[in-house]
């Protein structure tokens, strides 16, 4: 050390060097503290949002459970219009008479209800 570094060193007061870094401490933590508390609120967000995830898809598997599938085609009602298949086509179709009248020559064999938007446009 020379002599100016040991002259400086004399002179600095150890009670406000200790004061110094006491203050600076004291910040660090309120600054640990305020990212623990922002941590929280971003954990707590995360949890909320996953709960809500988990439930959107519960009602979502219940809505699916809802759509209609494919019925054998003696089971079709004669008196509305009905999605018809022959396996490997698929069109809208209604009973005339004694048959099915579709898209298709070939006969059809299952159904299912029209979606309900295809209905709503069918009534409009």
């Amino acid at each position: 050390m020379n002599p100016n570094q040991a002259s400086k060193m004399s002179q600095v007061n150890p009670y406000s060097v200790i004061e110094s870094l006491r203050k600076q401490v004291e910040e660090q933590k309120a600054k640990i503290e305020r990212l623990t508390h922002s941590y929280d609120q971003i954990w707590d967000g995360m949890r909320i949002e996953q709960e809500r995830c988990v439930e959107l898809t519960r009602q979502r598997d219940e809505a699916m459970k809802q759509i209609p599938t494919w019925l054998p085609i003696d089971t079709a009602p004669k008196d509305s219009d009905i999605l018809l298949s022959d396996e490997r086509n698929v069109s809208p179709g209604c009973w005339v008479g004694r048959y099915f009248a579709w898209g298709y020559s070939n006969k059809p064999t299952h159904w299912m209800p029209m979606p309900s938007a295809a209905i709503k446009e069918s009534n409009s």
